[in-house]
């Protein structure tokens, strides 16, 4: 399921649990374990000299748990899969916490931008709606006064 996802959006749209959903259910060594599991196979994907040790995987892993409790394994899925084809630039020599913690900050920032962009929209929708009823109302009303006039007379 997690592989037709490839915008935020269709993030928020997805019923997959979130890291700390997985910590309460299945306890925090699963959650972990998920999230080394992708740190492992980035290790293997970028194929580059300096590997992350086991430490720096799980020490990782749990900075990822801690800042972002509420991302979707879909938003982890996600951030590694933009990180394999190069949205965030290119791993030359160098694989780290770092590195990987700063793509997660980048697509922090575009997941912000489009949650904020998705809710202007969402609230221009409910203005026109709004907007739409009190333009019904007021053609009821003005009708309605026309008829108390045309009886008054």
């Amino acid at each position: 399921m997690c592989r037709s996802i490839t915008t935020p959006t269709q993030v928020f749209d997805s019923s997959l649990p979130t890291v700390g959903d997985i910590k309460r259910s299945y306890g925090e060594d699963f959650a972990q374990a998920y999230i080394e599991t992708w740190i492992v196979n980035i290790c293997e994907f970028v194929n580059i000299g300096k590997n992350m040790s086991p430490s720096q995987i799980y020490e990782t892993a749990s900075m990822i748990m801690d800042i972002y409790p509420y991302y979707k394994i879909s938003d982890i899925n996600l951030v590694f899969r933009k990180a394999k084809v190069g949205e965030y630039g290119q791993v030359y020599d160098r694989l780290d916490g770092q590195v990987i913690l700063s793509w997660f900050a980048r697509y922090h920032k575009d997941r912000c931008a489009e949650a904020e962009t998705l809710s202007i929209v969402e609230g221009n929708s409910m203005k026109e709606r709004d907007t739409q009823i009190d333009e019904k109302v007021m053609k009821r009303i003005n009708e309605l006064e026309l008829q108390y006039k045309r009886n008054q007379r």
